[in-house]
């Protein structure tokens, strides 16, 4: 018990410098965790942004039965897109009436959409699908942008880009008549009893 009289002070000050570095570790753990804690509460604010936002589409609908061709907008996204502009680069020929008009004098192109709500279209005809085709032969792709915003007013863009060519070669003419109906009709019987033998 000597010695510890003797070394008592020494001692006493070597857990007092354990005790103040232990300390010091325990902060910066502390001050380390906080920064984690906040940069997860930072990525988890922008994955509910991501998630809850619009995605506004541009795509070309062709109704095959019909042999019309539409251009259409999308938003795919949960939350409400609003002061949509389309802008196309490429100057196509529409035949919405009886007349041939410039793209750009197109309802979508010239005065835009003031909202789309979640999951929501907006089409437009721009003609029957073998004129429009036919008539935009020499434009091989379509180049543009959709500007548009959220509830909140951010801004957003989607770049526009459709093979014109290969959607030509892929369209089909489909002849209306009382065999499709059919069809469809035997698809559907044919669907509803595959559903009801799994559910078995």
């Amino acid at each position: 018990m000597k010695w510890l009289m003797e070394y008592g002070d020494w001692i006493e000050v070597a857990f007092s410098l354990v005790s103040l570095l232990t300390m010091f570790v325990v902060i910066w753990l502390n001050y380390e965790a906080n920064k984690l804690a906040e940069k997860g509460v930072e990525e988890g604010k922008l994955i509910w942004e991501l998630e809850n936002r619009p995605y506004v589409y541009f795509q070309i609908d062709m109704d095959l039965g019909a042999n019309t061709i539409s251009f259409c907008l999308y938003n795919r996204g949960k939350g409400i897109a609003k002061n949509i502009r389309l802008e196309l680069k490429e100057n196509l020929t529409c035949i919405p009436g009886r007349e041939e008009i410039p793209v750009q004098k197109i309802a979508m192109l010239q005065e835009g959409l003031a909202f789309l709500a979640p999951e929501g279209k907006f089409l437009e005809l721009v003609g029957d699908t073998p004129t429009f085709f036919r008539i935009n032969k020499d434009i091989p792709e379509l180049h543009g942008t959709i500007f548009y915003e959220d509830a909140a007013g951010k801004k957003y863009q989607t770049p526009v880009r459709v093979n014109l060519k290969a959607l030509g070669k892929r369209r089909e003419v489909v002849p209306a008549g009382i065999d499709q109906v059919v069809q469809v009709l035997e698809d559907i019987e044919r669907t509803l009893r595959m559903r009801q033998m799994r559910r078995r």
